[in-house]
């Protein structure tokens, strides 16, 4: 029998192997200090100047408790709209420049409002403002840019009216422009504003600015150009008031107004994860969602921060590698190592499990050594992968292990047992390559501690 690996072979595994099931798998001697494949030995993704850990009371208790200024004032206005009507949806959004954001809310595909915190007093900007319907497509704006942009149809879309609003120092919405700017897709003679017989619909388009003929170009100069987005709410009122709770966290890490650089959602379309990252600076912070939290108060998240960022080289095996977490595959461990596999119709492995014997056991009868078993969508991809491994051979760290795939079999995140807690790793994919361009690795242990590699 062969005597098992000590803690400095585990990391020199650790540091050549290729099949970590893509993940920075750490030795099971150092749980809290993580080393990415290929990093120098010794090194960790603990950053030299730690951020502390964010109050994880943020996330809990009464859902107004705590909560100041616009955050208050929105959780109540939701709170109130949730006991007058159901189905409304919610978001947060930032029309003007400041950093305060608006509040979205309304019945998508029906009617939108949205809500200005300003001086200690909430103001509605837009009142149940309707579309959907009568050929009005709907509201956005760009993000910090103080536009309102709005198409509104006649006549099956023969005349498109576009609107540009902002927002006045009155907190009221108001046109940029004196007259109404419009497009026919017919020339209306007879001012009817009906198409004629004698009226040929599409041949020729006219432009107005009031009841004023206008140019194609002078039209297209009145047109705001932007990045524009859609105002309308997508959150449930317990996701709403969730977010409000993470922005107190994201000013103190000075990620106030930004969007997130990185979420990741599980199967059924749940938030799992919002990550704020700076990277010139290699500073984050963000927030790991329970979606299994009942409805009522604000889901239950995690807060997390950090500072610096290590260095890693991305080596693969792909996913359907059955080695152990630690880049063996234990055969040298026991005596008469054997595998075994279980294949669907498509010919991919649904199970794998990998037996031997030990002789420093009571019995002789072989044992599990590795355990894999894979699951597929509907399309035959793979969507995830449960690991388990001895622990009497390998320790009960990453046992079990679930590892999930996007569409493209990249994995996404792993979701890993240690004895302290769980360990979590969440892959960024800046644009479609196979690899991934940041690992960010989460260590439950009563606070959450949070790393960061770049491959």
């Amino acid at each position: 029998m062969k005597n098992r690996a000590v803690p400095g072979l585990l990391c020199a595994l650790l540091l050549l192997s290729g099949c970590t099931a893509r993940s920075p798998i750490p030795s099971r001697t150092a749980a809290a200090t993580p080393l990415p494949a290929s990093a120098q030995a010794g090194g960790d993704l603990a950053p030299d100047d730690p951020a502390p850990p964010p109050d994880p009371a943020d996330s809990a208790g009464d859902p107004l408790e705590g909560l100041v200024g616009y955050a208050r004032a929105y959780a109540e206005k939701v709170n109130e709209m949730e006991a007058e009507a159901e189905g409304l949806r919610y978001a947060l959004i930032y029309l003007d420049e400041d950093n305060v954001p608006e509040l979205v809310a309304g019945r998508p595909g029906y009617f939108v409002s949205v809500y200005q915190y300003a001086g200690g007093e909430l103001y509605a900007v837009m009142d149940q403002w309707g579309y959907g319907a009568m050929g009005n497509h709907g509201y956005e704006y760009i993000p910090k840019g103080n536009v309102i942009r709005n198409y509104n149809g006649d006549l099956a879309g023969a005349i498109m009216y576009v609107t540009y609003l902002k927002i006045n120092g009155r907190h009221e919405t108001e046109s940029y422009y004196k007259d109404a700017l419009s497009s026919w897709m017919f020339e209306d003679t007879n001012g009817n504003y009906q198409i004629d017989e004698d009226e040929p619909l599409g041949v020729e388009a006219y432009y107005y600015y009031g009841g004023q003929e206008i140019s194609a170009a002078d039209f297209h100069s009145y047109l705001i150009q932007g990045e524009y987005e859609s105002i309308a709410g997508d959150r449930t009122a317990t996701e709403l008031l969730a977010q409000l709770r993470t922005l107190e966290i994201k000013e103190e890490y000075g990620f106030d107004g930004e969007t997130a650089y990185f979420t990741c959602v599980d199967e059924a379309d749940r938030l799992l994860l919002e990550l704020y990252f700076d990277e010139e600076a290699g500073k984050g912070c963000g927030f790991r969602y329970d979606v299994s939290a009942a409805a009522g108060p604000p889901p239950a998240f995690v807060s997390f921060a950090f500072n610096g960022v290590k260095s890693g080289v991305w080596e693969d095996e792909g996913p359907y590698c059955v080695k152990s977490f630690y880049g063996t595959d234990g055969a040298e461990y026991v005596s008469d190592y054997q595998e075994f596999y279980e294949y669907n119709e498509a010919g991919k492995p649904v199970c794998f499990r990998s037996t031997g014997v030990d002789e420093d056991r009571p019995t002789d009868e072989p044992f599990t050594v590795v355990h894999i078993d894979f699951l597929y969508r509907d399309n035959g991809t793979l969507w995830s992968k449960k690991y388990g491994h001895d622990a009497l051979l390998f320790g009960t760290t990453y046992s079990p292990a679930y590892l999930y795939y996007d569409r493209r079999e990249r994995v996404t995140r792993i979701d890993c047992y240690i004895t302290h807690g769980s360990l979590e790793y969440y892959f960024v994919y800046k644009d479609d390559g196979d690899r991934p361009d940041y690992c960010l690795k989460l260590d439950f242990m009563g606070d959450c501690l949070a790393g960061m590699v770049r491959y």
